[in-house]
């Protein structure tokens, strides 16, 4: 029973490779779960992390709610607007609530460690309505 749900679990994860941070961020959809990682090869983030990013189109409700789980590193979200260096609109640890979104505009986020220095390894990703 057990390997039936890890199995199925597995199917609905969408499964990325390579960095997105220097083209913009990798779409991510509403309602999906993304398995990625960050990796030595990655762009290199404030205090010695790596990061990646993704990117959205804000839902007409103006709300959206990031997750990401790892059990490879603490994780840190920051969702941004006007590009990846934009001001910061939501920032959590292993959730970001962001509010107040134009509908339609689309945000960034930054997928990265918390604290400092590299720490590397897989993480599952979401975005979710409010």
């Amino acid at each position: 029973m057990k390997r039936r749900v890890l199995a199925a679990a597995a199917a609905a994860l969408l499964i990325t490779t390579g960095s997105a941070l220097a083209d913009g961020g990798r779409p991510i959809g509403y309602g999906q779960q993304y398995l990625a990682a960050l990796t030595s090869q990655d762009v290199p983030w404030a205090n010695g992390r790596r990061a990646n990013a993704w990117s959205f189109q804000a839902a007409s409700d103006g709300c959206a709610i990031v997750r990401m789980e790892s059990a490879a590193f603490d994780p840190a979200i920051q969702v941004v607007r006007d590009g990846l260096n934009g001001a910061t609109v939501a920032r959590g640890g292993d959730e970001a609530h962001a509010v107040g979104l134009q509908p339609a505009q689309t945000y960034y986020i930054i997928a990265t460690s918390a604290g400092s220095g590299e720490q590397l390894g897989p993480y599952v990703i979401s975005l979710a309505r409010c």
